[in-house]
């Protein structure tokens, strides 16, 4: 039983290992491969590994978080919406709220990037092969998104934090969303280069322009 757990960890952690930040070279390869199916371990890998972070987080600082989900109840209370948001905003539930707005996020992407490709008229494209390339691209999205959860628990917002705490945490949070959208960005292109007609700009902009609807949309949501 220990040897058989011990042997899925090791290879776990070899195909972690060889599809983070791979050379073009090294792309190139795993494209030879059943990429596809290597793309949705990889993907699952991660969120695993995310929701494993989170729980022993909250086990580990189970009176903080308390705390901390006290704070947002009376927080939440003030607002007018119905019950689930409420659930969903506090530790540990707010872990599933997290995940399903992940998959909502890959589907967006999936779709939008899709449709720019077909705006810009690309002949060659295909939604399942622009599917997995969305996929894997997101992968570093969801790293982003570790490091800031990282972030927040080392040095997470008190009750009353002071203008340059919030400061440090949102330019963090800013420059770890930027790192992310930088790197899906960069290995999109890698692997569609080779695989559609249109030229770099077009690639670049099909896969970032949905970030910047959804970035805006955003921020109206939240301006309003």
């Amino acid at each position: 039983m220990l040897k058989t757990i011990r042997e899925s960890l090791r290879n776990h952690y070899r195909l972690t290992k060889e599809m983070l930040f791979p050379t073009e070279a090294e792309l190139q390869e795993l494209q030879k491969e059943d990429f596809a199916k290597k793309t949705i371990q990889y993907t699952f890998i991660l969120l695993g590994v995310y929701v494993l972070l989170n729980i022993s987080v909250y086990l580990l600082n189970y009176k903080d978080m308390q705390v901390l989900n006290e704070m947002l109840r009376k927080a939440l209370e003030k607002q007018p919406t119905s019950k689930i948001p409420h659930i969903l905003s506090i530790y540990p539930y707010n872990i599933v709220y997290i995940l399903i707005s992940l998959f909502a996020f890959e589907v967006y992407m999936i779709v939008a990037s899709y449709l720019f490709l077909y705006l810009f008229g690309e002949k060659n494209r295909n939604i399942k092969t622009n599917t997995v390339f969305s996929i894997y691209s997101n992968t570093y999205i969801i790293l982003s998104i570790f490091l800031i959860f990282l972030t927040n628990t080392f040095y997470p917002i008190t009750d009353e934090p002071t203008k340059l705490r919030l400061a440090i945490l949102l330019g963090l949070w800013i420059f770890y969303l930027l790192w992310g959208i930088y790197y899906s960005g960069k290995y999109y292109y890698r692997l569609a280069k080779d695989v559609y007609e249109q030229n770099r700009n077009i690639i670049l902009l099909s896969w970032n322009l949905p970030f910047l609807f959804l970035g805006s949309y955003m921020y109206l949501a939240l301006s309003s």
